[in-house]
C-alpha cells in the first residue's frame, strides 16, 4: 500500500527501541510503498528493503504512477540542491561524447531526460523501456539530467541508453538477472 509521509520519519533498520540503527529519515511529502505491520502493540511500516517506519508519521496515499515519480523528484531534488553541489565538476567534464549504459527499470519520459536518451540504442527485456518503479529514471538522473524541470545531473551531455532488465527495483524479468 502507498503510504504519504505527513511529517519527518526516521528510516529505521528495526522497529525496537533498542539496538535500532537508523539508516536516514523521510521528508514529508514522500511517497512509500509498505506494508503495516504490528509489533509489541505499536504499528509500523515495513518496506520491501526491510526498513521500518513509525506509521503514525504518515498517511494513506492513493496517487498514480506519474504523480508519484513527479512528487519523489521534486523530494529529491530538494535534498539534492541542500547536500551536494556537482557545478565544479562541469568545468572541466560536461559528458559530452560519453555514452553511458543504465541497466536498470527502464527510464520514464521526463523533460531532464528527453534530450540525453539514445533513441538508437533502446533495449528492453519484458514488454516496454517505461519505468514502473522510477529507480531507472533516479539513477539516469543522477548521471545526466538536464535540469528543465528538476535537477541537473553530474554529467548533464552525457547521452543514457536505458537497458530495462527488472519491471521493478526488487524484481528480475525474462532471463536477465540484476
Amino acid at each position: 500500500m502507498k503510504y504519504k509521509v505527513k511529517e519527518k520519519v526516521e528510516i529505521r533498520s528495526n522497529p525496537s527501541l533498542e539496538d535500532v540503527v537508523v539508516l536516514g529519515v523521510l521528508r514529508p511529502g514522500f511517497i512509500l510503498d509498505a506494508n503495516e505491520v504490528t509489533l509489541d502493540d505499536n504499528k509500523w511500516l515495513r518496506d520491501n528493503n526491510g526498513h521500518y517506519y513509525s506509521k503514525k508519521a504518515f498517511t494513506d496515499a492513493t496517487i498514480n504512477i506519474s504523480d508519484e515519480l513527479e512528487l519523489n523528484l521534486n523530494l529529491k531534488a530538494e535534498w539534492l540542491r541542500d547536500n551536494f553541489d556537482v557545478s565544479p565538476i562541469w568545468e572541466k567534464a560536461t559528458g559530452k561524447g560519453i555514452t553511458v549504459a543504465v541497466l536498470d527499470s527502464g527510464i520514464a519520459e521526463h523533460p531532464d531526460l528527453l534530450d540525453n536518451i539514445d533513441e538508437k540504442k533502446l533495449f528492453f527485456v519484458g514488454n516496454s523501456i517505461e519505468d514502473t518503479s522510477g529507480h531507472g529514471t533516479h539513477v539516469a538522473g543522477i548521471i545526466a539530467a538536464r535540469g528543465k524541470k528538476h535537477i541537473i545531473g553530474v554529467a548533464p551531455s552525457a547521452k543514457i541508453v536505458p537497458i530495462k532488465v527488472v519491471e521493478n527495483s526488487y524484481d528480475t524479468i525474462g532471463n536477465a538477472e540484476v
